[in-house]
């Protein structure tokens, strides 16, 4: 496995080895460590230009220099420089230059009320294109750009997933819309800040979140500083998520409107000084609000069933998928209330905490509250509300804040009250956060939850201390925790490890607390609805 997907790559390397930039086609991590340097000296950019209204086109290379520090800078791409206009794998089609004004767009930058010219980020899908279609409504200006992060020309099992279709759907919505489409590749740049460091992760057994680290290091920083370097005043994307105007330049991060669709969780980690030259205008909607208009306006996707899962595994099977670059880790299962009673586990990877263990023959399912993974144990308990699955308190790695400065009182060593979200969908708990070097009693983590140390994380200096006001189920290490208070996003940060379980504790959960992903989108839904506040832990 490792040749079949590293071979053709190393080709791509020695081919451009001479050049700024490169499309790779496949990846490997095992028995590769040359062609992983080789990856890290070149990790290059290359932009395909795809003006639909002409006949000729451009290829541009070159990276971007990162706007809050990420990836490796070099000079901006512009029209008139490292272009060529020879490139056989460019692709163009037939569509103009569209124009049309602002009540959809939400820019935090005070300008002057003109027409903008504006990057839309499209993705095949409906919310992008409808963004699109808003900012024609309001008057500006806008090119398309398509981001091919993932190439799967070698992959194995990908069928719901393509990124060749998704690229169609783009040029399809960008021709109806008139306007032009460029096509930016970010292969060799993904792969090294957002794919690697989730392989790091996963292969010591956390679950990491991709899509938080794509936004940060690709979409509102690469494919922002190329928008840029074609001219745009702004980046635009079909996050459901509001901005406002922060101190300095910056941007402040707002949940959107739409509690079922606020995607404010996957933008946390994105610095407000980047955010503060893009526009959401999917904001204030909902998810009916954009179906609706694309239906009426007969844009393409209408009808396209929304992305799932991980971007670059989409629907499939994910332990079919990373199976591919990393190989399973045999194990077994251990029930914690009768040690005696174990089973093998396939791939102690690929199962996390919270999550119903592939235990079959028990009288009761059991879930998963934890793993060792130098003894390749998974521990699993009998109902999904065990109180094994709770904890009180997690301990998070050095965050990153939107503002880039923490909430007023954390670096005095004071405690900071906020909420949180542990992952996408659900409501916010409140919660206490305070330096994690500052608290005299010494965290306690879970003895089921026991990790290999990553390697580059920030000094323990920084890192935090959260205590929960009710008992969270699930805390899983490698996630990310986002930081709110009120509707506004403070930042996010890695959980590290989840503290001393109730069941460690000797504790119960409340009489009838039931705490679950369908009890989440019941109360969302009656929230959005203009039910009960649901902004705290609840019940039910």
């Amino acid at each position: 496995m490792a040749a079949r997907h590293g071979g053709r790559l190393w080709k791509h390397v020695q081919a451009h080895a001479g050049l700024s930039s490169f499309c790779c086609s496949s990846f490997m991590v095992a028995g590769i460590p040359s062609l992983l340097s080789a990856l890290q000296l070149l990790g290059g950019t290359s932009c395909r230009y795809t003006p639909l209204a002409q006949s000729s086109f451009q290829t541009c290379s070159g990276d971007a220099p990162s706007v809050h520090g990420g990836g490796n800078p070099s000079p901006v791409p512009t029209a008139d420089a490292s272009c060529q206009h020879n490139d056989p794998a460019v692709r163009s089609a037939d569509s103009g230059t569209g124009t049309a004004a602002s009540r959809h767009t939400e820019s935090v930058i005070a300008r002057p009320a003109r027409r903008q010219v504006v990057a839309a980020a499209i993705s095949g899908g409906v919310d992008s294109a409808v963004a699109a279609k808003r900012l024609l409504d309001d008057g500006h200006e806008v090119f398309g750009v398509f981001m091919r992060n993932w190439d799967e020309t070698e992959e194995l099992g990908n069928q719901n997933c393509s990124v060749e279709r998704d690229f169609q759907d783009a040029r399809r919505v960008c021709k109806q819309l008139g306007i032009s489409l460029q096509e930016v590749d970010f292969v060799a740049r993904y792969w090294q800040q957002v794919f690697q460091p989730f392989l790091d992760r996963y292969s010591k057994g956390m679950t990491p979140n991709p899509d938080l680290a794509c936004n940060r290091a690709i979409k509102f920083d690469a494919l922002l500083q190329h928008a840029l370097g074609q001219g745009a005043d702004a980046l635009a994307t079909g996050h459901y998520a509001r901005l406002a105007p922060g101190a300095g330049g910056s941007a402040r991060l707002l949940a959107g409107v739409d509690p079922l669709k606020d995607q404010s969780y996957f933008l946390a980690a994105v610095p407000g000084v980047a955010l503060a030259r893009c526009l959401f205008p999917l904001g204030s909607a909902t998810k009916e609000d954009v179906r609706r208009e694309a239906f009426a306006a007969r844009l393409p996707p209408a009808a396209k069933r929304s992305s799932a899962g991980i971007c670059f595994i989409g629907r499939r099977s994910f332990g079919d998928f990373i199976e591919q670059y990393v190989a399973p880790v045999p194990g077994r299962y251990v029930n914690i209330e009768g040690p005696e009673s174990t089973a093998v586990c396939d791939n102690i990877l690929a199962v996390t905490h919270g999550q119903r263990a592939g235990w079959g023959g028990q009288l009761r399912k059991s879930y998963v509250v934890g793993k060792d993974m130098a003894s390749r144990t998974v521990f699993v308990a009998p109902g999904g509300q065990h109180p094994a699955l709770y904890c009180r308190e997690a301990l998070l790695e050095a965050p990153k804040w939107v503002g880039g400065t923490p909430p007023p009182g954390l670096l005095q060593e004071q405690q900071v009250r906020v909420e949180f979200k542990a992952r996408y969908g659900q409501p916010q708990y409140k919660c206490t956060l305070q330096l994690a070097c500052s608290v005299r009693d010494p965290f306690k983590a879970s003895s089921y939850s026991r990790y290999q140390s990553v390697a580059g994380t920030a000094s323990t200096s920084e890192w935090l201390r959260v205590s929960f006001d009710d008992p969270v189920r699930a805390v899983t290490p490698g996630q990310e925790l986002a930081v709110y208070r009120g509707e506004e996003c403070l930042g996010s940060a890695v959980v590290a490890a989840p503290g001393s379980s109730l069941a460690e504790l000797g504790e119960q959960l409340p009489l009838g607390w039931h705490q679950s992903d369908s009890v989440h989108m019941d109360a969302l839904r009656q929230y959005r609805d203009g039910g009960s506040n649901v902004t705290r832990a609840y019940g039910a």
